[in-house]
């Protein structure tokens, strides 16, 4: 648990208006502190995910290389994927709204 979780009071133990509203700020804390691990916990599998994917992609340039290096033009050569994050997974794309995701027309004045 967290330094606030510890604080928290029982919950048939909050009596009073005092012990029940320092009990709501501490959830709002501890809400908090959930956001902020979860953020974090996200941040680095996107991290490792762009690591991964860096790592592919050296994979591959080096499969053409030696591709070259053995004069295969052509000859069956695998295929090359080329990986990169889905739009949603840069950061702030998710706050951001493009007009075809609006299902209803624009207003024109008259």
């Amino acid at each position: 648990g967290s330094q606030v979780e510890t604080l928290l009071y029982d919950n048939q133990k909050t009596i009073g208006p005092l012990q029940k509203r320092a009990q709501a700020v501490m959830l709002q804390l501890a809400l908090v502190e959930r956001k902020q691990m979860y953020n974090n916990q996200l941040e680095d599998l996107r991290k490792q995910k762009q690591q991964t994917m860096d790592k592919v992609a050296d994979l591959n340039e080096r499969i053409q290389e030696i591709a070259v290096e053995l004069d295969l033009k052509g000859k069956d050569l695998p295929k090359v994927l080329h990986y990169d994050l889905h739009p949603k997974e840069h950061h702030g794309a998710i706050l951001v709204v493009r007009d075809d995701e609006v299902p209803v027309e624009k207003y024109v004045n008259p």
